[in-house]
């Protein structure tokens, strides 16, 4: 493996917001779940076909399930953002070039973290209507399954290193 120098640009402003943000959708998750959890009838929707139908069902506890996983992702991948000299980059890391790499590697995680969290909000929003009669998945779901799946490739083709500093 490279040796390569650690990481010690410093967060951003707007990193520290992202990380926020990131535990934020989750806990709103959770809060969700709970107001709603007990009008919830014994079975919800708990899948979805690529239709965007329920085709699967399981007990209403299982509106827990998706926030609580989304909460330990989300305090994961704030926590790999610290490390950016472990990530595996396209490029060979310098010295002159690791602030660069190791910020847009932070911020590219960071990013995905929050585009996660609305993902799995989403799907829990879907379980929750669907519990009230409209077992479709939301159309939200779709923007922010492309939005995560397009983010961390838009960030690496459009955020270029300053060549003139």
């Amino acid at each position: 493996m490279q040796e390569r120098p650690v990481d010690t640009t410093p967060t951003s402003v707007w990193e520290h917001a992202l990380d926020i943000i990131a535990i934020a959708i989750p806990l709103a998750g959770l809060v969700l779940a709970s107001v709603r959890y007990p009008e919830l009838p014994e079975e919800i929707p708990v899948h979805f076909n690529a239709k965007g139908a329920a085709d699967g069902y399981g007990a209403s506890w299982n509106i827990f399930l998706l926030p609580a996983i989304s909460l330990v992702m989300s305090a994961g991948m704030a926590v790999l953002a610290r490390y950016p000299h472990q990530f595996n980059y396209m490029s060979t890391i310098t010295a002159e070039n690791a602030p660069f790499e190791y910020k847009r590697a932070r911020v590219m995680i960071r990013v995905l973290n929050v585009m996660t969290g609305i993902l799995l909000l989403s799907a829990v929003w879907s379980m929750l209507k669907g519990a009230d009669g409209a077992a479709k998945l939301s159309p939200w779901f779709g923007v922010s399954f492309i939005g995560t799946i397009l983010t961390p490739v838009l960030i690496l083709i459009f955020w270029k290193q300053d060549k003139h500093k």
